[in-house]
């Protein structure tokens, strides 16, 4: 006597945690402007800090015992299935919002560093704009250089000036007290001479000082304008001057202002840079949680590992545990039988065996394997002719359709001879 010993594959239900669903991503928010001469201006020194402290671990999950529901069984049992086919199908919908919620998060980490880029890219251009202004710094230091220059030479003009028009005070002075002086003496003598030729001469000369003193009066007048002109030209020069000064105070000002607004937009840069490098992480880090969950929803979908006869199956509705059987599987391969023989009887094995069950079916079979060595068999498979004594333990594969756990009888014959009387 024998056993029909078919091997059943089970199906179990996935050992995974239940998602906590969280969709919630904290990223900062960067500045939409930064203007490198707003002393006010800065970037949220809190972006790196706060990409930081984004949580881009793994999923949140709930330790707790992971139950699930059926919610679908689309075959039936005793029914032929292929290796794939779908044997139930439990509740998914916990890993597809949590599969929804991480692509969202993934989604919003690849937008903030999409963000960041361009950012850096708008704040690399203020370059630009600080490399003009001191460009303009130094048009504007050339021009002060020429300015200087230029008065330089102006006051040195003004004082050439101013002393030769002092000379000229001097000199008209002088010939306009001598002049003055010989009107007196040739006054005083055309009173005391009489009429003739000295007293024309005298005339004469008397009408040539005339005309020098008008001459001088005339150019006491020039003298006099002139010297308004001056005094006009040294005011001009002086606010000049102050101007100069205050274009020099105004360059230096700018100059140090471009100076903090460079520095302001590298540390900035600097910064973004930074939370660039930790949102990417992040953004890779988030994009492999929808993968994970479409992987574990996958599992949710029971499938036959091999083709075989469903054996049990569970009801639309039923609530199982992580790890519960959800589906039992005979394969379709040969059934085994084994056997318990004496020793003496296995030399007479033969190749072919007819097996006979207790309800008259016959089947043929294969002898697959003969223990190398005796051994005590189970009781539940010893016979009289084994009982408390060592045997041998024979498999027969049978390809006819024979019931796990039939005990049934093997004739060791030909196949020819099977189910023929002896």
């Amino acid at each position: 006597m024998g056993t029909v010993d078919t091997p059943v594959t089970t199906l179990s239900a996935p050992i995974l945690a239940y998602p906590q669903l969280d969709t919630e991503i904290t990223l900062t928010e960067t500045e939409e402007d930064f203007d490198p001469e707003d002393e006010d201006a800065e970037v949220d020194e809190s972006i790196g800090n706060s990409l930081g402290d984004t949580d881009t671990s793994a999923p949140a999950v709930n330790t707790d015992t992971t139950w699930y529901q059926v919610v679908e069984v689309p075959v039936k049992v005793g029914q032929q299935v292929s290796a794939g086919d779908v044997l139930a199908q439990l509740d998914g919908r916990a890993w597809e919002l949590a599969g929804s919620a991480g692509q969202a998060q993934a989604d919003e980490a690849k937008a903030q560093v999409s963000v960041l880029a361009q950012t850096i890219k708008d704040l690399d251009e203020k370059r630009d704009d600080i490399a003009e202004g001191r460009d303009q710094i130094a048009d504007a230091k050339k021009q002060i250089k020429k300015a200087e220059k230029t008065l330089k030479k102006g006051k040195k003009d003004l004082a050439k000036s101013e002393k030769a028009l002092a000379k000229q005070q001097t000199t008209l002075a002088k010939n306009e007290k001598t002049l003055k002086s010989q009107k007196k003496q040739l006054v005083a003598a055309l009173k005391v001479l009489p009429p003739g030729p000295q007293r024309t001469a005298t005339e004469q000369a008397l009408a040539k000082v005339n005309a020098g003193l008008k001459k001088i009066a005339t150019g006491k007048q020039q003298l006099k304008a002139a010297q308004t002109k001056l005094k006009a030209a040294k005011k001009k020069l002086t606010a000049a001057e102050k101007k100069l000064k205050k274009s020099k105070r105004t360059v230096k000002s700018n100059t140090e202002k471009l100076d903090q607004a460079e520095a302001k937009l590298d540390d900035a840069l600097v910064q973004l840079a930074q939370a660039k490098t930790l949102a990417s992480k992040a953004a890779d880090t988030l994009s492999v949680a929808p993968e994970l969950w479409a992987s574990q929803r996958a599992q949710l979908t029971i499938t036959a590992s091999q083709a075989g006869t469903v054996m049990t199956l569970p009801q639309p509705g039923d609530v199982l545990a992580a790890g519960a059987t959800v589906a039992t599987l005979r394969p379709d391969q040969d059934a085994q039988i084994r056997v318990w023989l004496p020793p003496s009887q296995v030399p007479e094995v033969a190749a072919l065996s007819c097996i006979t069950t207790d309800w008259g079916q016959t089947a043929t079979g294969t002898v697959q394997s003969v223990a190398p060595q005796a051994e005590f068999p189970p009781n539940t498979l010893a016979t009289e002719e084994i009982h408390l004594t060592r045997a041998v333990e024979v498999v027969v594969a049978s390809a006819d359709a024979l019931p796990a756990g039939t005990p049934v009888k093997l004739v060791f014959t030909s196949a020819a001879n099977c189910g023929q009387k002896e």
